[in-house]
């Protein structure tokens, strides 16, 4: 028997049966705590980070390459501080190109 679950990542809420109901995929015990891959993966990195295995910046490069659009919609604890390092990453990426651009002296005529 399937029950409701909600998952930690994105707040969506989800059927998982960890009985082997035979709708279910046991290949995959994750989905007790996450509705999909994508929330499983993001998890992942984000616990790297919090137990310094990653630094910010290195999770921040890692979600650059994700699809993060439900995580960052969502209300949740992680999809929170996902949103933090995301924010943190375009700002410096923002702020690193403001700093390689040179003005050239204007030449007085």
């Amino acid at each position: 028997m399937a029950h409701e679950r909600i998952c930690m990542v994105c707040g969506k809420k989800y059927e998982y049966c960890a009985h082997g109901c035979k709708d279910f995929d046991e290949s995959k015990p994750w989905m007790y705590l996450f509705d999909d891959e994508t929330c499983k993966n993001v998890y992942d990195i984000w616990q790297s980070m919090r137990g310094k295995e990653i630094n910010k910046e290195k999770a921040a490069e890692i979600f650059g390459a994700m699809d993060l659009t439900k995580v960052l919609a969502a209300d949740t604890m992680v999809a929170k501080e996902v949103k933090e390092i995301v924010r943190t990453k375009k700002e410096t990426h923002v702020e690193e190109k403001h700093e390689t651009v040179k003005e050239e002296p204007k030449k007085e005529e």
